[in-house]
């Protein structure tokens, strides 16, 4: 298996995106928990690096040095404990990504359904349900796709 354990690699490892995509073609299910891991360890870095921004900065620890250390020894945190599952923001995405695809394959079918059949009163009653099914949970997900919306997209692209 191509995927070795986040916990195990360190946090600047620049293969980990390469590895990632190799992995997404052999087992795409495996490349979404790896992404999902490292999109929880960037955001539990983002949460560190706010936490020590709102510090006080001052006494004898206060150099350019410690707190390159800080950041360094920040981003290792972020990805053990990504690692561990703690927050378990990681396994909402893994889930909040396999609905949505399931709900897109759904939704395709009844829709390629109702549009080869548009006479067909049966596929077009088919076809709102799913509708009406899809729109509810999607209004359910909403907070999920807000919230992670939200995140910084540089701040996503530095990792």
């Amino acid at each position: 298996m191509i995927h070795a354990d986040i916990a195990n690699q360190l946090a600047l490892d620049v293969n980990s995106l390469a590895q990632t995509r190799r992995l997404a073609k052999d087992d795409p299910r495996a490349a979404l928990k790896s992404a999902a891991q490292q999109f929880e360890a960037v955001f539990l870095q983002m949460v560190l690096k706010a936490m020590r921004d709102a510090s006080p900065k001052e006494g004898i620890f206060d150099s350019e040095q410690s707190r390159l250390y800080q950041s360094l020894l920040d981003q290792q945190l972020a990805q053990t404990l990504s690692a561990k599952g703690s927050t378990g923001l990681a396994a909402l995405i893994e889930r909040y990504e396999v609905v949505q695809e399931q709900l897109g394959r759904v939704y395709a079918f009844a829709s390629l359904s109702h549009a080869g059949n548009r006479d067909d009163a049966l596929i077009g009653r088919f076809f709102q349900g799913v509708q009406e099914r899809v729109n509810a949970i999607n209004t359910d997900l909403l907070f999920v796709t807000l919230e992670l919306n939200r995140l910084d997209d540089d701040a996503l692209e530095a990792r």
